[in-house]
């Protein structure tokens, strides 16, 4: 759910449903799941194109796994003005994002407002997840690095109309061979959880239906 409650829909709930949509959704996890226009991805936009639910993960060479989840509805873009590559593209796998290279365009000036909305209804949500062990103020500062990765993938990002929130969490189940938690390896963890972001805030804008669903 965004921050902000402003979009249309009856909110005359009578009692909080949030607790019961995050019981549902627990019970719903599974190894594989849609992604784009689905679940809160529905209905998300960025300035020019549909937004949605992306995720992407990699494995460290200490053995550890950095994933991210991210529900893309920003103010800003995906995509440089004028072209088709997208902001991400220096941290693409493979062919992922369709392999059209980095854009050689700028972006000197803000996008045009987002279509039929409202300056205020923007909000990217986020989580990266990982199985090294780590501490509570070592996650904060995972979740931190990690916001790096919407400013590469969204052009502009963290504006004033943007609710912009990353979470970080770790199930702590690989030590990993870099040398438990020293800096080197922490910052490693940081890096590729801002790539794992940057790349999963495109893959969800590429799932997206081409027009909004019907909600």
């Amino acid at each position: 759910a965004d921050f902000d409650l402003l979009n249309g829909g009856d909110k005359a709930w009578g009692a909080n449903p949030y607790r019961g949509l995050g019981v549902a959704a627990l019970a719903a996890a599974a190894a594989e799941f849609a992604l784009g226009s689905v679940g809160a991805g529905a209905g998300a936009m960025t300035a020019s194109l549909m937004g949605g639910l992306g995720s992407a993960s990699l494995v460290l060479a200490t053995g550890e796994t950095v994933g991210a989840l991210v529900a893309v509805n920003a103010a800003g873009d995906v995509i440089a003005p004028g072209g088709r590559e997208f902001w991400a593209a220096p941290f693409e796998i493979g062919d992922e994002f369709g392999g059209l290279g980095p854009s050689p365009r700028r972006a000197a000036t803000l996008p045009d407002p987002k279509p039929g909305a409202l300056a205020v209804e923007a909000t990217t949500l986020g989580i990266v997840a990982t199985d090294a062990v780590l501490d509570v103020a070592a996650l904060q500062r995972l979740a931190v690095a990690a916001q790096a990765g919407l400013a590469r993938a969204i052009v502009p990002s963290h504006t004033l109309t943007d609710g912009d929130l990353v979470f970080a969490v770790s199930t702590g189940r690989t030590v990993g061979t870099g040398g438990g938690a020293a800096p080197a390896r922490r910052s490693a963890l940081g890096h590729a959880a801002a790539v794992c972001l940057a790349r999963a805030a495109r893959l969800g804008e590429a799932a997206a239906a081409v027009v909004p669903p019907a909600l």
